[in-house]
């Protein structure tokens, strides 16, 4: 038995050598592990640094703030929101349907009706108080907006979000507000029906699957997840193998080989979305209008200008303000709009739809507008 013992423990030295050794070479030939190559990915330290250096002060905590619904549809919890702890004392109202704002019911008006339909700008992020985004201060205009804007979504939610409520509403606009930063990336965010597409935390938004597109089971793996990939903080000595080391990197790799995760870099299933939007609104007799909400280069990304991105618009009437500089935007880590920044997107908007014949209080009946 001790003979066994020491053959066993001996081969397990050996291969452990071996591994040192063969570690060393694959560095010294120039490869890195995972965590070193997502920390060298463009954005890392804008995005990812100082969520990681909260690491050291903040444990997780999870929020049911956001779910995904049967449909597939990333939106907000009426529920958590209507717990005064939760909500800054009520300065964010959540509709049933699990937007913010007014219900997402049919309303016969006067007024031009407004579909907004985009991400956290659109949601509101970082305005002070909330209802000085530009969403709100379309409504205060004089239109009656339908606040579509939940964090952390892409064009596809946009087309799932029109071909569901369009024919329910009815608005005169379906207004796209799209962001060139992370609503025209190589890869589309993974919908799946009741599945987390994030879990809302302290931390922010996780997302809800791992780069293999394999779904987590709860807010914890997310952040376990999230602690080993993108701050290379591992608990265990198998994460540790798996994310600091590039002989890790291989295991992994085969250990995830049976998802084939799809990038595309020409972006066409934005263009995609965007035509299913369009069709939406053909059929149920409203306008879509798409407003871009320019990018703002902290990370000398220069492929997220509308010059590189034009031909995913090509086919649409695309509206883009040129007058809203870096300091309309909050300060790094943040990339949302300050309140001058939501001011000046809520006027260039409202000045697009006047100039199209839509006004607010005041206005014609709707099909003196057609």
């Amino acid at each position: 038995m001790k003979k066994i013992i020491r053959i066993v423990s001996f081969n397990i030295a050996l291969l452990a050598v071996l591994l040192v050794i063969l570690e060393i070479i694959l560095r010294l030939a120039g490869m890195d592990p995972i965590f070193e190559m997502e920390r060298k990915t463009p954005g890392w330290q804008s995005r990812y640094k100082h969520l990681c250096g909260k690491l050291a002060t903040q444990k997780m905590e999870s929020q049911n703030s956001f779910y995904t619904d049967s449909e597939g549809i990333f939106k907000a919890n009426p529920e958590y929101y209507a717990d005064s702890k939760n909500n800054q004392k009520g300065k964010i109202s959540i509709n049933r349907d699990g937007f913010r704002g007014n219900p997402f019911e049919y309303v016969d008006t006067p007024r031009a009706k407004i579909l907004l339909i985009g991400d956290s700008f659109t949601w509101g992020s970082t305005a002070r108080p909330i209802t000085k985004c530009f969403a709100d201060l379309l409504q205060q205009a004089g239109y009656y907006v339908y606040n579509g804007g939940i964090p952390g979504v892409d064009p596809q939610q946009y087309a799932l979000m029109a071909k569901k409520y369009t024919p329910l509403l009815k608005p005169d606009v379906v207004a796209v507000c799209l962001y060139l930063g992370n609503d025209v990336s190589n890869r589309p965010l993974l919908i799946q029906p009741d599945k987390n597409l994030h879990y809302a935390t302290n931390f922010g938004l996780l997302l809800g699957y791992d780069d293999n597109e394999n779904f987590f089971k709860d807010a914890h793996e997310a952040f376990q997840y999230f602690q080993n990939r993108k701050c290379g903080q591992c608990a265990d000595p198998w994460s540790y193998f798996l994310y600091k080391t590039v002989v890790g990197k291989a295991i992994y790799k085969i250990l995830n080989h049976r998802r084939s995760v799809k990038y595309v870099p020409s972006r066409q299933w934005v263009t995609k979305a965007l035509a299913e939007i369009r069709e939406t609104c053909r059929l149920n007799g409203s306008r879509m209008m798409l407003f871009i909400i320019p990018f703002v280069d902290r990370d000398t990304q220069q492929n997220k200008t509308i010059e590189k991105n034009s031909y995913l618009f090509k086919e649409y009437q695309y509206y883009y303000p040129g007058d809203i500089p870096k300091s309309d935007y909050q300060a790094p880590p943040d990339k949302h709009f300050n309140n001058t920044g939501h001011r000046k997107f809520a006027d260039f908007i409202i000045k697009v739809l006047k100039q199209n014949g839509y006004e607010g209080y005041g206005a014609k009946p709707r099909e003196m507008k057609r």
